[in-house]
């Protein structure tokens, strides 16, 4: 992703950045038929920061408002 720093907020030791999103960037590689992202070849993960760890996100549990019909 390409941002612009928008604010700096010195929160104790930390700095929090607010920022704009100006473009996003994706290898094709990773695209499907459709020109939309493949999660299973982008593959996200996660930083659990208190355990200093990375994670795999799992697996597809259902659809966009489809799952909440069968609530």
């Amino acid at each position: 992703m390409e941002c612009k720093v928008i604010h700096t907020h010195a929160i104790g030791l930390h700095i929090q950045f607010i920022g704009e999103i100006l473009d996003v960037k994706v290898d094709a590689a990773v695209l499907n038929g459709k020109g939309l992202p493949d999660m299973d070849k982008v593959a996200p993960f996660i930083y659990g920061v208190e355990i200093e760890s990375y994670h795999r996100i799992g697996n597809k549990i259902g659809s966009a408002f489809d799952m909440g019909k069968k609530l």
